[in-house]
């Protein structure tokens, strides 16, 4: 949902994203992404829409596109392999999330496989230049992709523990000892 409520975004498993107008609930924008689309993220001023999908038909890539508010490809960013994936062989699913200040935030987590760590990493949405390495942020994953807070400050990952992870850092700021299959936050992130 774009912040001030007004665009409603659908991403499918066929990699078609929907923009819809919520006040009259009509179609007014459609993608197809190059494959299965994990999130979706409006940016803080809600003109462009992030989508992380996987690159099929082997899941082993991933790519970023921005959208504008109609649907139409402003940008694409080619995430390549798992950070750990020397080559092909390590499925994923990447996950986009917007931080204070506009940058974009992708995490890397098994597709699949439960067992490969959460890494996450910084790119510039203006030129789709990464912004640093990928920091491992978690020892292993679940099904479900990291969710960012609704102020983009913190993005939080779960496999036998939660994990919060600051945005400009990359760093954990929070450990809690309970693992889930999936996590929401408050609108104010406390």
């Amino acid at each position: 949902l774009s912040p001030d409520g007004s665009t409603l975004a659908v991403g499918d498993g066929d990699g078609t994203v929907r923009l819809f107008d919520t006040a009259t609930r009509e179609l007014i924008g459609e993608h197809k992404a190059p494959g299965p689309v994990w999130t979706l993220a409006f940016n803080p001023k809600g003109d462009t829409l992030a989508l992380a999908a996987s690159v099929p038909p082997e899941v082993f890539k991933g790519r970023v596109q921005i959208l504008d508010r109609a649907g139409r490809l402003r940008d694409s960013i080619p995430l390549g392999r798992h950070p750990l994936a020397s080559g092909p062989g390590l499925r994923y699913s990447p996950a986009v999330a917007h931080a204070p200040g506009g940058r974009l935030i992708v995490a890397y987590s098994g597709a699949d496989d439960p067992a490969v760590p959460v890494f996450v990493r910084r790119f510039d949405p203006t030129s789709g230049a990464p912004l640093g390495k990928a920091v491992r942020v978690a020892p292993r994953a679940t099904d479900i992709p990291p969710r960012p807070t609704p102020d983009g400050r913190l993005l939080v990952t779960t496999d036998r523990a939660t994990y919060a992870v600051d945005t400009r850092t990359l760093g954990v700021v929070r450990r809690y000892p309970v693992g889930a299959l999936s996590t929401g936050v408050s609108g104010d992130g406390s």
